[in-house]
């Protein structure tokens, strides 16, 4: 039996012990993507949490969606925290998903077509129920049924693509979000790079290395292939890490137990990391196939097509950024 922990009491405590003229107001922004007509989004788990201390993590009181396209609050479907990753749902008008109904399939065991459907109401924290970092596989982590495939390079969809294909190395990428919201531009921003490995620190196979150049405000955002499909989530910059332990290789209990959040152990970083010097343009990301791991586990569906052919970056910008959406976490601070 899965475990499910349900997170629904201590947010309901958390809302209850706040002072009754507090209102929740915007206190951290990051960056996710529209996966399916339905309104699902794909995000870092840090992104809609916030720490009303250095040993709790709560989910955002609110998580509003900004983008040309889509605008909204949106709704916790699941947590996963030793992943980093969070899918949660907005509500999109009526008949925004009429025009792309045809595209919205899963496949039965014998091909027929079927309607996609929605994930039963709820949310969940999922926490430890993924392969882990070596890449064993849980026991009860069975996959879903994705939504049909979808091809065509860079194609205009009103949501992102999964590719099907393994990320490798040298392959370039595309890193999109909202870095430095309210500083820089709101505009979203693209950078390139390519991947440099196709595993994260000590070997961790739910994530690659990217060189793309990424910043706050950036996790949670999508990492696209040439071809304009989703190939990995955005989720650390290893120079954060360096703050988060100090150059003198000291750290707060805060900072320890972010790291441990992020499944790093904080000691290891310490004593590896602490007095050398910092690697540069070492960022990393989650894997779009631990992504769907998670998504099958949430019943939630999804789009993936093999790599298509390359487009100019220009193109694929231009494509994926109507489903690549900023949001802002809200919190009850007192």
């Amino acid at each position: 039996m899965r475990k499910e922990i349900l997170m629904v009491l201590a947010t309901t405590l958390a809302l209850a012990a706040a002072p009754a003229t507090a209102k929740p107001r915007p206190i951290s922004s990051g960056t996710g993507f529209i996966i399916n007509e339905h309104g699902h989004l794909v995000t870092n788990n840090h992104v809609v949490t916030w720490e009303p201390d250095e040993r709790r993590s709560l989910p955002c009181n609110k998580v509003e969606v900004v983008s040309k396209v889509y605008n909204g609050f949106a709704a916790f479907v699941g947590l996963e925290p030793s992943a980093d990753l969070a899918v949660l749902k907005l509500d999109l008008p009526a008949g925004a998903a009429t025009a792309v109904a045809a595209a919205s399939t899963t496949r039965t065991a014998n091909n027929q077509a079927q309607p996609a459907t929605k994930k039963r109401g709820g949310w969940r924290n999922l926490a430890s129920e993924l392969t882990d970092s070596s890449g064993k596989r849980a026991p009860n982590a069975q996959r879903s049924k994705p939504a049909a495939a979808d091809a065509g390079a860079a194609a205009r969809r009103p949501y992102a693509v999964f590719t099907s294909d393994a990320p490798r190395i040298g392959q370039s990428v595309i890193a999109m979000g909202f870095p430095f919201s309210g500083r820089l531009s709101d505009q979203i921003k693209a950078v390139t790079g390519v991947v440099a490995s196709t595993a994260g620190l000590r070997n961790d196979v739910r994530m690659v290395q990217i060189t793309a150049p990424v910043n706050p405000g950036n996790s949670g955002g999508p990492v696209y292939d040439q071809s304009g499909q989703v190939l990995a989530v955005t989720v650390a910059v290893f120079n954060q890490m360096i703050v988060a332990i100090g150059r003198d290789g000291n750290t707060t209990p805060a900072n320890a137990e972010r790291l441990r959040r992020m499944g790093i152990d904080p000691n290891w970083v310490r004593s590896y990391f602490g007095s050398a010097n910092v690697p540069q343009n070492v960022n990393f990301a989650i894997k779009g196939s631990t992504a769907m791991q998670f998504l099958d586990m949430l019943e939630v569906p999804y789009h993936t097509a093999a790599r298509g052919s390359d487009a100019r970056t220009e193109d694929v910008v231009d494509a994926t950024k109507p489903y690549t959406v900023m949001l802002i976490c809200y919190a009850d601070l007192g």
